[in-house]
């Protein structure tokens, strides 16, 4: 009867095994390696998109760095962003990796939480190459989270220039991948127009900016240096 009754527990431990095997999602050779991640974003217990969380979006990883296009400065630059939440500032570092990571400028933004969005009132601008430093106390709207149906629209001062701003989501094929993410453009009004605008992606913050002159053609300012996303980013329709 022993013998009877452990060959029956181990069938049983063996069924147990068979059915956890069978629940484990099976992975695909053709998965994106970051498709766990985004793919945990989008949905709740109920099946629907959840609104992201400014905190999974504003510069997650406490420190981010990017590639800096720097116009018609020839040499290779990074851009370091540093955000610190216990005293709400965000620091922009701009430096040059081959000149041991010498800093040519820097760009200090107090912020605070309102309303969704992410708001600096206060900055500082240090230039490095020429000995500057300048304070000023413009509304900035670093980052704004809309509704999932509704953009957000809103104008803001910056150095003296108005612009024109609008938040929204839409979705990006980037890499082979479509996601959705938020968009933020800022236009600048007045004779000369300039257009900026750049891609936010939760767990990532932003991924990609782009400035536009005129009737000139885009160009990259910053692209962050992350794995698995592409150097460029196609709009889809929604």
């Amino acid at each position: 009867m022993k013998v009877i009754f452990i060959l029956y527990l181990l069938s049983m431990v063996g069924i147990v095994k068979a059915i956890a095997q069978d629940q484990e999602p099976k992975k695909s050779a053709n998965d994106h390696p970051l498709d766990s991640v985004f793919n945990s974003q989008s949905k709740d217990n109920g099946g629907k998109e959840q609104n992201t969380d400014l905190d999974m979006m504003f510069y997650p990883g406490i420190q981010s760095i990017y590639i800096a296009y720097p116009g018609s400065l020839k040499v290779s630059v990074e851009g370091e962003y540093v955000r610190r939440p216990y005293d709400q500032v965000l620091y922009c570092s701009k430096y040059v990796p081959r000149v041991g990571g010498q800093i040519i400028s820097r760009i200090n933004y107090y912020y605070h939480t309102k309303n969704n969005r992410i708001v600096s009132t206060f900055q500082e601008y240090y230039d490095f190459v020429h000995n500057k430093v300048e304070a000023y106390k413009d509304t900035i709207t670093l980052l704004a989270i809309p509704s999932s149906k509704e953009p957000i629209k809103w104008v803001e001062h910056k150095q003296g220039e108005s612009y024109s701003c609008v938040a929204k989501y839409i979705y990006i094929l980037n890499n082979g991948m479509k996601r959705k993410v938020v968009k933020v453009e800022k236009t600048r009004n007045g004779k000369k127009k300039q257009v900026e605008w750049e891609y936010w992606m939760p767990y990532f913050g932003r991924i990609l900016s782009y400035v536009k002159f005129g009737n000139d053609k885009p160009v990259v300012t910053e692209r962050i240096k992350m794995p698995g996303l592409g150097a460029t980013i196609k709009e889809i329709p929604m």
